[in-house]
């Protein structure tokens, strides 16, 4: 990643001289699926929707862990894809596994110390996320009308 300090002077960071931290990220998403098997306990699934991340960054300088480089936190939106499968194993017990795919596009980050030094970077974020999980379902079984 480049940054610029001033108008002359150029900062290019090293592999480790930029990161960023996320506390949050979650989504907003819309889920399609098919359930199959003998009493409908396989579900197959896509999932589209908004995303949002909440992150702060720094700067590592030469062995200075984070020398007192950082910036406010940032919350951003983008969007999101994913896919995954849900098995029941009994009336209130399923187990899931899904990935998905989050991009939160370009972002324009000025990261500062205490001396006002600063580095503007053009931050590029996507996240690739796994999930794996086992849901309880209250109720028991699903009402049913009958007419």
């Amino acid at each position: 990643m480049d940054g610029s300090v001033g108008p002359d002077l150029t900062f290019t960071a090293g592999p480790n001289g930029f990161r960023t931290e996320a506390d949050i990220i979650g989504s907003i998403a819309a889920r399609l699926g098919y359930a199959f098997g003998a009493t409908g306990q396989t579900l197959v699934f896509v999932k589209g929707g908004a995303a949002f991340i909440h992150e702060q960054y720094f700067v590592n300088f030469g062995g200075l862990n984070d020398f007192a480089f950082s910036s406010s936190k940032d919350l951003r939106w983008g969007w999101m894809v994913g896919a995954g499968f849900e098995q029941a194993f009994n009336s209130n017990w399923s187990f899931k596994a899904e990935y998905n795919f989050s991009h939160f596009g370009n972002d324009d980050v000025r990261v500062c110390n205490v001396a006002q030094l600063c580095f503007d970077y053009d931050v590029k974020q996507h996240v690739h996320l796994v999930k794996v999980g086992i849901n309880y379902r209250f109720g028991g079984s699903p009402v049913v009308a009958r007419y």
